[in-house]
């Protein structure tokens, strides 16, 4: 299951990839494109995986538009199967699918998500306090999204600030932990009785408004995670769909959740000096993300697997799969199937300097095309607090 501040790009235009396979199951690597997004002109596109549903054949995620060095807008969220990148309209970022991927959620109008090729309503949305729906559960059967709740302010005006809730199939208020005033589902379980919460407080730091973060587990009330490090902000990611395993990172290491041993430091390869966890496997088996040395030139995407530890993800490619990943340097691993035989994530391609979304997964092959556009990278890194902006490969100007 599944989840940038800018420095020079060099433009490249991309020419057609077309990839075939003639076998049904071999393991293919597949560049994901744009589809028929469009970017404005003067502006470049790229887009983004996020999650990946149980088999890996459906991926989900975001595109978007910038001038190679910011994002300028997220443009449309998108919908990948076997090849084919479908828009998802009125809705900006698919963060959610599935397990059989007939149902997408993520940030859309109101309190729209999208099942079986249409967009429907959750019912939920009223004016004042809104109504979203952000995440599904992998058997589609629970929705989570987020609602306005009402605070006086220091001049006793009320502000609103949003909070986490299950929108379906009836409404329940997640809330926050104790002292925090805002949060935010980011993942559920399969069947929906888990859920992995980010609760937030604003405080001011040197006269600024900062979000501190703290990670929850939810299964009909919060639990605090606690943290691995003194760096008083705790991404949480995801949980598992058996809901026994919760992943995130805490300062510069990443760290994974079980009851039995709580907060544990997630390993890394040799050599790493920071890293983050992206994607959990159906049993927490399996953790994906991103490490990198003392600077963004050396982020490349890891596996972390509880029988061996962590390894380069793809050298991992490379030598286990057999795939042939000439050229390519793979940046980041954002999700991986609930079996683990299935990735997507962010990656140079040979020969660019700006970076695309890819999956490795087992299936049909089709023809995959890569649109002739400047693709930068847009996923969050594993040196800041995720943001908007962009990446250049190691030598680009």
């Amino acid at each position: 299951m599944h989840f940038r501040r800018p420095d020079a790009l060099s433009a490249f235009f991309a020419t057609l990839l077309f990839l075939t396979a003639t076998a049904a199951d071999a393991t293919l690597f597949q560049p994901l494109g744009i589809g028929s997004f469009v970017p404005s002109p003067g502006q470049s596109a790229g887009s983004v995986p996020t999650d990946i549903s149980a088999d890996g054949s459906v991926v989900v995620g975001w595109v978007y538009e910038g001038d190679g060095f910011e994002i300028a807008s997220q443009g449309s969220a998108f919908r990948w199967e076997d090849g084919d990148m479908s828009a998802i309209p009125q809705c900006s970022i698919a963060s959610s699918v599935s397990a059989d991927g007939s149902i997408v959620a993520g940030s859309c109008n109101e309190d729209l998500y999208w099942r079986d090729g249409q967009l429907v309503s959750a019912g939920i949305w009223v004016p004042g306090t809104g109504g979203s729906v952000e995440i599904v559960s992998g058997n589609g059967a629970v929705l989570f999204g987020a609602r306005t709740a009402l605070f006086p302010n220091d001049i006793n005006e009320q502000i609103g600030l949003s909070q986490a809730i299950v929108a379906s199939p009836s409404e329940v208020a997640i809330g926050t932990l104790p002292g925090d005033k805002m949060s935010l589902v980011v993942g559920a379980s399969f069947d929906g009785s888990v859920a992995a919460v980010s609760s937030r407080v604003q405080q001011l730091v040197f006269g600024e408004e900062h979000d501190e973060l703290h990670a929850a587990r939810w299964n009909g009330s919060l639990t605090d995670l606690g943290s691995i490090v003194s760096n008083p902000d705790v991404f949480v990611i995801d949980v598992s769909s058996d809901g026994t395993t919760l992943i995130g990172f805490n300062g510069r290491k990443p760290w994974r959740w079980t009851q039995a041993d709580g907060m544990v430091a997630v390993d890394f390869p040799e050599g790493g000096n920071v890293a983050n966890a992206r994607g959990v496997n159906e049993d927490g088996s399996i953790i994906v993300g991103a490490w990198s040395g003392r600077d963004i030139e050396t982020q490349r995407a890891y596996i972390w697997t509880e029988a061996d530890g962590s390894r380069d993800l793809q050298e991992y490619f490379e030598n286990d799969l057999g795939l042939d990943l000439e050229g390519w340097h793979l940046l980041e691993a954002n999700a991986v199937s609930d079996d683990g035989t299935a990735f997507a994530g962010i990656g140079f391609a040979p020969d660019s300097t700006v970076a695309t979304g890819w999956v490795v997964s087992d299936g049909c092959a089709l023809q995959i095309e890569v649109s002739a556009l400047e693709v930068p990278y847009a996923a969050a890194p594993v040196h800041s607090n995720p943001a908007p902006g962009v990446y250049s490969k190691p030598g680009g100007t």
